[in-house]
């Protein structure tokens, strides 16, 4: 019994002698690397953005640039890379000797906006202002034109303006009903009290009530061909049995 003990006490000094040995070695190579010359950031890889550009992103990044791999703060470039509002989240990641690897995860849109001052910014679904439109694909969202001024579109924060809110509701119905819809329409606005959209590869004005909405939604599909290539420039959808061409 004796002799277990001592070879388990034996065995906890070993252990112990080489977790010590294991950080004596590792602080000493991070206290080298941090010295060494041969560890200067020189290139920085950027993942996954889209709607903020490279270029925007490489510009906050070139201050950092020459500096030792080891000792640059990357919580400090995260908070400065979080000021695009439009990114969620960023990971970073260093690679011997001179990379750094910054990854990061966009909120996505729902739609454009049009300003009176001709500037689009992009929202999400709770109308909080991402972005300046960046002219990427993946924000290829409907467009809303409205008479809001670009000085109220600031991100992060929601737009108030009654007509882009009652247009935005006036999708998430649509798209309740047939999400596919999104990919046929460019853009909306308001004519009067209706809520009107531009068929996307005609051009052609379009309405569609909310009252019976799945039935006149269907028969927007139904009617899409001819829709098209014939040669009225208006359809409304307000009678689930009756579609009025103008």
């Amino acid at each position: 019994m004796k002799k277990k003990v001592r070879g388990n006490s034996r065995y906890v000094t070993y252990m112990v002698t080489g977790i010590l040995l294991l950080i004596i070695i590792f602080n000493f190579g991070r206290s080298y690397l941090r010295k060494w010359d041969k560890c200067l950031l020189k290139t920085v890889v950027i993942k996954n953005n889209a709607a903020i550009s490279e270029e925007k992103l490489q510009s906050i990044m070139s201050t950092y640039i020459g500096q030792n791999l080891f000792t640059i703060n990357k919580r400090e470039i995260k908070d400065k890379i979080l000021e695009f509002y439009r990114i969620k989240e960023v990971k970073i990641s260093r690679r011997l000797f001179d990379k750094l690897i910054i990854t990061v995860y966009e909120h996505n849109g729902y739609v454009n906006v049009l300003t009176k001052d001709n500037k689009i910014f992009t929202l999400n679904s709770d109308v909080v202002v991402l972005n300046e439109f960046s002219y990427n694909k993946n924000d290829d969202y409907p467009l809303i034109r409205t008479s809001l001024h670009s000085r109220n579109c600031t991100p992060g924060v929601a737009v108030t303006d009654a007509a882009i809110l009652e247009i935005i509701e006036y999708h998430k119905k649509l798209l309740e009903v047939k999400p596919e819809i999104q990919n046929y329409i460019s853009e909306y606005y308001k004519e009067g009290n209706d809520i009107c959209f531009r068929e996307i590869k005609s051009g052609k004005k379009v309405i569609i009530d909310l009252r019976y909405l799945e039935e006149n939604i269907s028969m927007f599909f139904s009617m899409l061909e001819s829709l098209r290539y014939d040669e009225y420039s208006t359809y409304i959808f307000k009678f689930k049995d009756k579609t009025i061409r103008k």
